[in-house]
Parts: C-alpha cells; sequence; structure tokens
C-alpha cells in the first residue's frame, strides 16, 4: 500500500466535476478524502460514485455548461444579423465563456449572486434575439427617448447602419458589430432650427437632432417604440395593483407616459429609496424646485392606500406649496387622475429649477415621503444633502445617492447618466459590474470637483455622507 493511502488529507477544492474527475484519475483519491465541487461539500468516493461527467449537484455539468442553450436563429432575426456582422460569432460560446471567466473572478457572495442572475437575464435576452426583427422601417415614426437629455419625443427612421461598441441591455456579451437606426428627433419646444416641423396627434413636433440606436432596443422599449400610427401615441398603460405597497418601477414609467401625453411636460420619473415613492420631476434643469409624488400611506397606517403630494424638493418654495396638496386615496387608478390634475395646475411650478440658489431663510415641511426639516432654521443646503444621503448610503441605495451628488453639482452629463444606470438598476434588480464600476468612477469625479468648488464646510458635510 502506497503511503499517500495512510496520510488523512485535507479537504480539496475543484471548481467544478470535470476538474475533479481529471485530478482523481491521476491522484486516485481515498473514498473518504473530504472535497468540495463547485461550492458543495462531499466526499471522494460520493463524487466518484457519479457517472463520470456528472455533478455532486445530482445533474449533468455538462448541460450546466451546454453551447446549445440558446437555439438556433431564424432568418432574419436580430441574432442571425449579429451572425453576420460578426463573423465567427457564437453567442452560446460567448455566455459559456463570460459565466465561466468571470464568476470565477468573484469573491463575494452578493457579487456571485448578482453574476449569476445576470447570466440568467443574458440568456433569456439571447433567446430573445434568436427570434426578435426588427419592427419599424425606413420612415417610420417612433416614440423615442432621447440620451441626451432623458426626454421623451418623436423620431423618424432615416437610414439602417452598423454600430460599433457592446450597446442594449446585455453590453457585455453582446456582439461588438450591431444593426442600428438613425434617427431625427423631434420635441414639441422649438430650438430654432429650419428642418420642418412634423405633426402628430394634432402637435406640431420641432427638430432637435439626430442619434443613432440599436435596432434590437425596440424590442425592449427602453430606447424607442414604434407608434401606432402617424397621428396615435399608444402609451401602454400598466393597470395598477390594489395595494400601493405592490407599486414598481413598470407603475413608475406608466405614470410617466400618462403625465407627459395629459399635460404636455417632458418630465421623467425615479423612486425615493428611503420611502419607494414615485418622484415625478419636470424641471429644465439638474435641481427641480418642486417634486410631485406618487406613493404609499404607511405614516398614517395605512400602507395599501395610494398617495399624492407636491412638495419641494430641496426645501426652496417660492409658491409656497408645501403641505399644501396631501391626498389619498383608495384605488391608484384615481390617485393618478389627481396626479395629472395637479401636474396641469402647477405645471409652472414643476418646471422651475434651483440651480443651486436656494433661498437662504426657506422652511421646510415635507411629508413623510421626504426626510423631515427641523423647524423654522436658515436652510442648510449641504447639511440636507448631508443627512438625505447618509440614509441612502446607509441602507446601501448608492445608485440614487450618486445621483444627488451629481444634481447637487450641477453636473446634468452625469445626472441623466446616473439615473439611466439607477434606472436600469431598478428595471432589472441588479447593477451589472460594468455599471457599478462606471457609477462610482463618476461619484468619485464628482466628489473631485465638490473639494475644489465648495467651501470646505459644505464639502466635508457632502464627503461624509460617501
Amino acid at each position: 500500500m502506497k503511503l499517500v493511502n495512510l496520510i488523512p488529507l485535507k479537504e480539496i477544492d475543484f471548481r467544478n466535476q470535470k476538474d475533479f474527475d481529471a485530478y482523481n484519475k491521476a491522484h486516485k483519491l481515498r473514498k473518504d478524502t473530504k472535497v468540495n465541487i463547485a461550492g458543495k461539500n462531499t466526499t471522494a468516493g460520493a463524487a466518484t460514485g457519479k457517472v463520470q461527467g456528472t455533478s455532486v449537484f445530482g445533474g449533468n455539468d455538462k448541460e450546466k455548461t451546454s453551447t446549445h442553450s440558446i437555439p438556433k436563429a431564424q432568418p432574419g432575426s436580430f441574432l442571425d444579423i449579429f451572425k453576420k456582422l460578426n463573423p465567427g460569432y457564437d453567442a452560446n460560446k460567448t455566455l459559456a465563456d463570460f459565466s465561466k471567466t468571470s464568476g470565477s473572478d468573484l469573491s463575494d457572495k452578493e457579487d456571485r449572486a448578482d453574476h449569476k442572475k445576470y447570466v440568467k437575464n443574458a440568456t433569456e435576452w439571447f433567446k430573445k434575439m434568436a427570434t426578435a426583427k426588427p419592427t419599424v422601417k425606413v420612415g417610420d415614426l417612433v416614440k423615442v427617448n432621447m440620451r441626451s437629455d432623458g426626454k421623451n419625443g418623436i423620431g423618424k427612421i432615416v437610414k439602417p447602419i452598423t454600430m460599433q461598441g457592446s450597446y442594449g441591455f446585455m453590453g457585455q456579451v453582446a456582439p461588438d458589430k450591431q444593426p442600428g437606426w438613425k434617427i431625427d428627433c423631434y420635441t414639441e419646444k422649438n430650438i430654432g432650427t429650419t428642418k420642418k416641423p412634423i405633426d402628430v396627434n394634432g402637435k406640431k413636433y420641432y427638430y432637435k437632432g439626430t442619434l443613432s440606436y440599436a435596432q434590437h432596443e425596440e424590442g425592449d422599449k427602453n430606447a424607442f417604440s414604434k407608434l401606432d400610427s402617424d397621428k396615435n401615441i399608444k402609451l401602454n398603460p400598466t393597470s395598477f395593483p390594489k395595494s400601493a405597497s405592490k407599486l414598481n418601477y413598470k407603475h413608475a414609467e406608466s405614470l410617466e407616459k400618462s403625465v407627459n401625453a395629459e399635460t404636455g411636460l417632458n418630465g421623467f420619473v425615479n423612486t425615493d429609496d428611503n420611502t419607494d415613492a414615485i418622484m415625478y420631476n419636470a424641471s429644465s434643469g439638474a435641481n427641480p424646485t418642486y417634486t410631485l409624488y406618487f406613493g404609499g400611506n404607511a405614516e398614517n397606517g395605512e400602507p395599501d392606500e395610494f398617495r399624492v403630494t407636491l412638495e419641494p424638493t430641496y426645501g426652496n418654495d417660492p409658491a409656497k406649496l408645501s403641505g399644501k396638496i396631501d391626498k389619498t386615496f383608495k384605488s391608484g387608478d384615481d390617485a393618478k387622475k389627481f396626479m395629472i390634475a395637479v401636474a396641469k395646475k402647477h405645471k409652472k411650478e414643476l418646471q422651475m429649477d434651483d440651480e443651486q440658489n436656494i433661498s437662504a431663510d426657506t422652511s421646510t415641511k415635507l411629508s413623510s415621503m421626504l426626510p423631515k426639516s427641523a423647524g423654522n432654521t436658515q436652510y442648510d443646503h449641504a447639511a440636507a444633502f448631508n443627512k438625505k444621503v447618509s440614509k441612502l448610503t446607509a441602507n446601501n441605495n448608492h445608485s440614487q445617492a450618486a445621483v444627488e451628488l451629481a444634481s447637487y453639482m450641477d453636473d446634468k452629463d452625469a445626472v441623466l447618466r446616473l439615473q439611466q444606470i439607477k434606472k436600469n438598476h431598478d428595471k432589472r434588480g441588479f447593477i451589472t459590474s460594468q455599471e457599478a464600476t462606471e457609477r462610482n468612477a463618476l461619484t468619485t469625479k464628482l466628489l473631485q470637483k465638490a473639494k475644489k468648488e465648495l467651501p470646505k464646510k459644505d464639502f466635508d458635510l457632502i464627503n461624509s455622507a460617501f
């Protein structure tokens, strides 16, 4: 008998069943040797008892890493187009390689969970791309989200193009070259262009600029979506749940579309991570003076009720509206009607923007949907920021905290990008490692800007919130 078989071995870790099989074939491990295969503790005997190539999880490892999880691309589908634009591109292999190499680098439990969820969503995305096809053509009118300012408008498909880089929801595993559309974008605001306006739904829309979009995003309704006809905009409203506690980001997007369509505003929604309330803003800058809230009424012991309020965003209240608009409803549809009515009546106030010019003597009396201020003392913008953002970071709401920082520093480009990252985060239920890196880099840049531009007292308050 060999001496090695007389010595008890410590637990040996293997990434997968295949690695264990290869090692065991070469070294003939004792049956009672403890091993860990892909994070699961077992013994060499138990693992060897399986048919080679199977997993200690009770399934086939080869099936788990199968390169045939994505169906064959249908002719004319986006996946078919990806392959034509990228010779040799194999979605199955790309996804399998990403899953294996990226997953093995993650030591944090939460990061591994996010990675697993990302791979699952990416697989579903590829499956959709194997059958989905472009639903618009050159000359069609579309409802478009203009990435330059985060507002909705009307677009006209100009021509097909090939786009470089990883675009779309699954950017990390998507092909480098993708089919795109060049789209002329129009809004109701005339910025003085000489290009002829277009008429939609009885309104004139004026040319604002030309943008490029990946064609497959049309299927996700994130970037642009086809109009039912040149005369009608379909809003696809989402029905509200019976309880306000069940509101999610789909309801927020539905509210945004409804309020904008009924009022003519170009507002956008976000969610308050402290309260889960839906926040609607429509100012022209990065610091909206007023915010319209749509949420629950947990403060009064009625979490199922729907509550609508209009409050100063940062305490500056030139129209003296604080505490005056606060109403609850049993029905989400009734609450939405009231919200639209408020937006119509106070359209001017919703378009106001502080631009950091906060009134020195403003007192604040916010509803439970926002942290309350302490009396009628002089308003300290930096202290209010510290109080609000410290709660966000303490609750791991770093995406919203980054948006607040960009807004405070009046960096409109950063606000728009960080809002999009948070929107993606809320919609997916997790943040990708790529977006987390970008968010953290923008936060660092903004804090460096704050250190240079703000008084030391204010900077210390801002910086300590992170």
